[in-house]
């Protein structure tokens, strides 16, 4: 392997990874993946046991996320300690994730600069909407037309998830607020149809988990395994990239250590991250390039995600049904702001909504809702069951101000186990977030009331999402202010791409992977056009 060379070696099989290996394989592109994990099998989820045999129950979080990988880092400002997740496993983080798809709207690439950004994004919708529409056909999304301005519809989508009573019930209470807000069924990359060899869901309701029958897109039942079926595709796994070695400006190969620890070579006339926004700054910053502007590690952004849980009276005592679904999120209410903004804060929110039984499921600790009942034995049960039918959250998610104080550093000293030095996240919170949380706690708080029921518990203090992190190598035209240029392609290293979600030049409240799959998408695509051509890559090396 190490004698070998190809036309492309790409880092990381998560979604962008996968996605960008298979958009260069099926050009007829000679591609190298590099896996720093090894294949997940399916025995090795856990959606379908029994919380009995599970640890604890089921509730045991060490256990459930038992896929993450315990990777060093520090946590600094305001905001800490709080959370950093990787998944070393072909398919990455999209093993796991919830598979909520939102694309970006006309409105969010022309607003950087009103969402915090001191530059704007270098595209615009247009730039993105065909290969929006070239991933959502690969992945499949189950999604209604929705018909809002700020959140564009889908190409072909599959029958929606459906909406559960608990939606149905805030549904009413918008109507009655009158406000003109909407609850709409939140799009989903799952199969509700039998596509592409991959079967509908069955609502076994714990898509975190991983899913067993591969109704869920993920990087490693689509874009992977068509990447290797081209025959263009090499993928290594155990492979962990410790650095990169550049000669007369441009990357010539990268170091890895493969599975027995032993330091091998790999030479391509290009080189694509992706390996998230901790992980490409981290190991752009240990090797030293692409950073003649400083902005690498800088601007790292997430969002804020407080809850509030309520309690509908209405469906107390309702018979139990199997409302288990895709995991707990079925509607979304989306951005209340963007078409007229709060007057003290910038940028806005959409809700996700739950409730039901996956309501008790995954936040039973938090609203401590069986704790307040009185009793034991039998009749406590009893009530226990009357009242699981009640229970209602929303889930506000919210736009974050790209921040001095929000960047990725090394230590100087400290290193993981392979070498690389451990990463220290500074994360803080301005007065635009708490001014926005508190909102987000006041209007979620009168949804639930309108609906007829009443609140029960709420996020103590703001919080943010540790699997929504972007930022770090942000894309621009200018190169003495961004990393990257508009295809993703390093503004100091010609033959490097980033692929992943730390090109983003601000962030709107919607989730970032459709975003990243569409990005990677574009990017990949121009790069083997550039090399068919024989234009700059294929000339310099």
């Amino acid at each position: 392997m190490a004698d070998q060379s190809w036309d492309v070696c790409v880092v990381g099989s998560g979604a962008a990874g996968g996605m960008a290996a298979w958009a260069l394989a099926s050009r007829g592109v000679g591609v190298l993946l590099l896996e720093a994990g090894d294949w997940v099998r399916a025995s090795q989820f856990i959606g379908h046991q029994w919380p009995y045999q599970l640890p604890g129950r089921g509730l045991d979080r060490e256990y459930s996320r038992r896929l993450m990988a315990r990777e060093p880092f520090e946590s600094r400002g305001e905001a800490a300690p709080f959370g950093f997740g990787v998944v070393r496993a072909v398919g990455g983080k999209s093993l796991l994730w919830s598979a909520h798809v939102f694309r970006f709207s006309p409105y969010d690439f022309a607003s950087a600069r009103k969402m915090g950004a001191d530059i704007d994004w270098p595209i615009r919708y247009d730039d993105l909407a065909p290969h929006y529409d070239r991933v959502e056909r690969l992945m499949g999304v189950a999604a209604s037309r929705q018909n809002h301005p700020n959140v564009p519809d889908y190409a072909d989508p599959m029958k929606p998830i459906g909406l559960r009573c608990c939606d149905r019930e805030l549904q009413r209470g918008l109507r009655k607020l009158n406000r003109g807000y909407s609850l709409l069924p939140l799009p989903k990359a799952i199969n509700t149809r039998r596509r592409d060899g991959r079967p509908a869901c069955h609502w076994c309701g714990h898509c975190n988990f991983g899913c067993e029958i591969e109704s869920k897109y993920t990087s490693a039942n689509t874009p992977v395994p068509k990447a290797l079926q081209t025959g263009r595709c090499t993928l290594l796994t155990r492979a962990f990239v410790t650095g990169l070695e550049v000669q007369g400006g441009r990357i010539r190969s990268l170091r890895y250590l493969d599975a027995g620890r032993e330091e091998r070579r790999a030479q391509a006339r290009a080189f694509v991250l992706a390996c998230g926004p901790i992980e490409t700054a981290r190991l752009l910053l240990a090797t030293g390039i692409a950073n003649s502007s400083g902005q690498v590690g800088r601007n790292l952004i997430s969002h804020i995600n407080p809850s509030v849980q309520g309690y509908l009276p209405q469906l107390e005592g309702a018979p139990i049904v199997n409302d288990d679904g895709t995991d707990n999120f079925h509607g979304i209410i989306p951005d209340i702001y963007w078409q007229t903004p709060h007057r003290d804060f910038t940028g806005g929110y959409h809700f996700q909504t739950s409730g039901g039984v996956q309501q008790g499921i995954h936040f039973g600790r938090g609203c401590q809702w069986a704790g307040a009942v009185a009793g034991y034995g039998t009749a406590f049960k009893r009530q226990v069951r009357r009242r699981l039918t009640g229970l209602v959250g929303l889930h506000p998610q919210g736009v974050m101000l790209p921040s001095r104080n929000n960047f990725v550093e090394l230590d100087p000293t400290e290193k993981n186990d392979f070498g690389l030095p451990v990463p220290i996240l500074h994360f803080s919170y301005g007065a635009n977030e708490r001014a926005m949380y508190r909102d987000m706690m006041d209007r979620s708080a009168e949804i639930i009331e309108a609906a007829g029921g009443r609140v029960t518990g709420r996020s103590p203090r703001l919080s943010h999402d540790p699997f929504h992190y972007v930022g770090t190598c942000r894309m621009g035209d200018d190169p003495r202010r961004s990393v990257v240029n508009r295809y993703c392609q390093a503004h100091d290293v010609p033959n490097l791409f980033i692929a992943d979600g730390s090109t983003f030049t601000a962030y709107p409240e919607k989730n970032p992977t459709l975003t990243v799959l569409a990005l990677s998408l574009r990017a990949a695509s121009y790069l083997a056009e550039e090399l068919r051509k024989g234009n700059f890559i294929a000339k310099a090396l």
